[in-house]
């Protein structure tokens, strides 16, 4: 499927293997993507340019996923749609 537009997308992880993964599977399905490896980076990107989606990981430094969410859209009253990810295992898995 060809798309209109290209999807604008920010990474905001810290692990640079995940990272990659990501950047090679997205950028071949068209996807425009910027990146931040903390939180405060997340923020600042966030604030300044628009997405389409976030990715954004849960336990970041700087910044946890969760405080840079609860900011986004308190704060700033950003929209953007968020897409969590965490390595964290869950209770009782």
């Amino acid at each position: 499927k060809i798309m209109d537009k290209n999807i604008r997308l920010l990474i905001i992880e810290d692990n640079p293997a995940i990272v990659e993964n990501m950047v090679d599977f997205l950028e071949a399905k068209g996807y425009l993507l910027d990146f931040a490896m903390d939180g405060i980076g997340g923020m600042h990107l966030a604030l300044t340019h628009d997405y389409d989606v976030i990715v954004l990981d849960l336990m970041l430094p700087g910044m946890d996923g969760i405080t840079l969410c609860k900011k986004l859209r308190q704060e700033a009253d950003t929209h953007t749609p968020v897409i969590m990810l965490t390595a964290r295992g869950y209770p009782g898995g």
